[in-house]
């Protein structure tokens, strides 16, 4: 699997990244995506990951409140906003 970084070296046409939604869109160039796939995790339904996992409190949808919840996709979206060109697709 190619990740965004060997395709801004120009070594692929494409790339899959896996990581923290809240950063993904950071450490993109501004405008430099055309499309982006995602599901965000619904609130209060379940767990992605294992309780011992060391991300397991930072993850998105077992916020406390709705609004904490919101907090957390507006924070993803604002990245994704970032990096995705004004003609790609969300």
């Amino acid at each position: 699997m190619h990740g965004t970084a060997a395709v801004f070296k120009r070594k692929t046409d494409w790339g899959v990244d896996l990581g923290d939604a809240r950063e993904w869109g950071w450490k993109l160039p501004k405008k430099s995506v055309n499309c982006v796939v995602t599901s965000p995790p619904n609130f209060a339904l379940r767990s992605y990951l294992d309780d011992n996992d060391p991300s397991k409190e930072s993850e998105i949808g077992l916020q406390e409140t709705p609004q904490e919840y919101v907090d957390q996709l507006v924070e993803v979206f604002r990245g994704v906003r970032r990096a995705l060109h004004p003609s790609g697709s969300l």
